[in-house]
């Protein structure tokens, strides 16, 4: 996958690594910043390793996040997209439409790690 150069990769691992998780939501939400009734699931231990970033994604047990689940389980592509406040990530959403070059990719779902390269 490309890397978007304008992205602050650091930023989001830092806070991660900070707050211990971040959250994310499913689909794309209309309205700036994280609501809770729109999480879905929980991403840890975000970092770079060989060149890509890496991130523990567990899908929660909220409304959002058993549909989600619901579509992993039947074999629906996953993207998880940054959301971005001007250069900096600071989330990845879910999301069932085609990813572009800049979002994570979910296809075996069996792995417990999501990665891209940077």
């Amino acid at each position: 996958m490309k890397i978007n150069e304008n992205l602050d990769y650091q930023y989001i691992i830092d806070r991660c690594n900070t707050l211990g998780s971040i959250y994310g939501e499913f689909d794309v939400p209309e309205e700036a910043g994280i609501s809770l009734k729109n999480i879905s699931h929980v991403i840890k231990d975000l970092r770079i390793e060989y060149g890509y970033l890496i991130g523990d994604i567990t899908i929660l047990n909220t409304e959002k996040g058993r549909f989600l689940k619901d579509l992993i389980d039947n074999e629906i592509d996953i993207s998880f997209q940054p959301r971005t406040n001007s250069s900096k990530i600071f989330t990845f959403d879910a999301s069932p439409y085609p990813y572009n070059d800049y979002g994570l990719m979910l296809r075996d779902l069996k792995i417990k790690r999501i990665m891209k390269k940077i």
